[in-house]
Parts: structure tokens; sequence; C-alpha cells
């Protein structure tokens, strides 16, 4: 099994659950940890999809209100995750992409979204560090309104004025001006900032930020991966403590009969490799209590 397919493809599949209310809550603990880490765009353009199959479903299954949040919350955090992922692909040029691809193969952003709404709360959502944004989902939650755009509201209001970007057509090309765009550029990289959220600031094009970094020796957190967000030790344990639980459940659904023996293998192999994994975190837990 892939990480997409913790949601099922046919979420009628839950009914099958003991408690299809808590497998739905228990799908969104592990999605928390599992979207943050995706890599392929594509497979979370496919997630999104899911988790809101699985909001219809808990609507039209009447699974109260904790079950449709959780569902909308997948959605929101798949959103966030589509943005951050096509603007690192933009940021990467005609060099390979994390996921594989590259930027030729790479169709336009317009296709991931419904319209101009959709991109630009989209965008707000990626550009949002961590705390702001897990702070404005529990805000909203708390308010049982997880629309994209109560969420986008309440990153917005957590976020300082700042002042406008000049507009394109006025940067300042002299000495002084190039100089001062090289210190802002180092200074924003250095604080972790992408290559898209420099140009927004600067008021220049990415094509500029990328070619000024490249000359003064700067990289973006987004050319190197891993450098965007800064890793939180408890979460990650939480989460993959309650994503393990999460998958307990699925269990009781499977059909051995109807299962693809091409497939056994691998699965055997997966499974074995992330055995491990969760055995040498639970022994170091237990050495840590001690």
């Amino acid at each position: 099994m892939t990480s997409l397919d913790l949601i099922p493809a046919e979420p009628h599949v839950l009914d099958a659950a003991q408690d299809p209310t808590q497998a739905v809550v228990a799908l969104l603990e592990q999605s928390k940890l599992l979207l943050a880490q995706a890599t392929r765009l594509e497979d979370v353009v496919e997630w999104k999809a899911r988790a809101g199959a699985l909001e219809a479903y808990t609507r039209q299954r009447d699974l109260g209100k904790e079950a449709e949040l959780s569902a909308q919350e997948i959605v929101r955090r798949a959103e966030r995750r589509i943005g951050q992922l096509i603007q690192e692909r933009q940021s990467y040029g005609p060099k390979s992409c994390p996921d594989g691809g590259t930027t030729g193969q790479f169709p336009s952003p317009r296709t991931f979204f419904a319209g101009g709404r959709d991109r630009d709360e989209t965008y707000k959502l990626a550009q949002t560090n961590d705390d702001v944004f897990e702070a404005a989902v529990a805000e909203a939650r708390a308010e049982e309104n997880l629309s994209r755009a109560n969420v986008v509201r309440k990153v917005q209001q957590a976020k300082p004025a700042s002042a406008p970007a000049p507009a394109p057509g006025k940067v300042d090309k002299s000495r002084v001006g190039v100089a001062q765009r090289e210190d802002e550029i180092r200074s924003l990289a250095a604080a972790g900032h992408t290559t898209p959220q420099i140009a927004a600031k600067l008021g220049v094009t990415e094509d500029a930020v990328a070619r000024i970094a490249s000359r003064i020796g700067v990289q973006t957190a987004s050319s190197v991966l891993g450098r965007v967000r800064r890793v939180d030790s408890n979460r990650v344990v939480e989460e993959t403590v309650a994503g393990a639980d999460a998958l307990i459940f699925g269990l009781d659904l499977i059909d051995f009969t109807e299962l693809d023996p091409e497939c056994l293998q691998r699965w055997v192999d997966s499974l074995s490799n992330s055995l491990r994994s969760l055995n040498r975190l639970h022994k170091q837990l237990k050495e840590t209590i001690q």
C-alpha cells in the first residue's frame, strides 16, 4: 500500500470499519505527516480528490461534524502541499525536479486550479509557515468552518502588514540598488525563504532572483530539499504513533483472496523496511524512558 492509498478511492469501504467516524479522524492524523513528506505533485492532487470524496461521504453517512471537519482538513492540507510543490518545481528551472520530473514535462500550474481565486488562495496557504498555518487550522476547526477562504483569512490575520512590493519595471538598477537586492536575497535566503517568496518581496521575477542568487553563490530554500521547514521531533513522533494506530482499522477490510500476486513481494519488502524503522523507534523511546 502506498501513502496515497491511505485514503480509499471508494470511501464507502469505510462502512465496514467498526467506527467509521474514528476511522476518518485517524486518516487525518496519518495524512498530516505523509502529506508534509510527499514529493510527487500528481499523488497529492489525487490525494486531494480522494479527500474531497471522503468529505462528501461523511455528510452522506451523517457521521457527525468531527468526521466532516477531519476530511475537510485533509483537503486543506493537500491544497497547501500542492501549492508548495508547484512553487518548488517552478524554482528548479531546467534542472530535474525532486520527484524525478522536469520542468519541461511539467504542465502549466493553471491545470491544477479551478480558477484565479483557487490559485491565489492555495498559494497563500503554501507560503505560510507551519506555525501560522497550524494555528489558523486549529482556530478554523474550533469555529467548525474549515473552508479554504476561512483558513486563508486566519492566516492573513496572523501576518503583520508589510510594505507593498515595488511594481514591475520600477526596479532600481543603479549600483546601490543592485547591491541592496543582493544583500536582501542573502538575508531572505538565510531565513529560509523560497525563490517565489523572495521574488514577491522584492518585486522582481523569479528568474531574476535565481540569476542573482547563482551569481552571488546563494541557495534559496526551494533549491535545497529539507531546508524549508524545521523538524519538530515531538510532532513527528506523535503523528507517527497516531498514523500507526490509524492503519490498524484498515486491516479488517482486507480480503486476501483479492490481492494481486504480482504486488505481494513488493508489499512484503516495504512492510519489512517499515517494521524495522518502527521497531528501532520503539527501542529508542524505551531507552529514553529508562
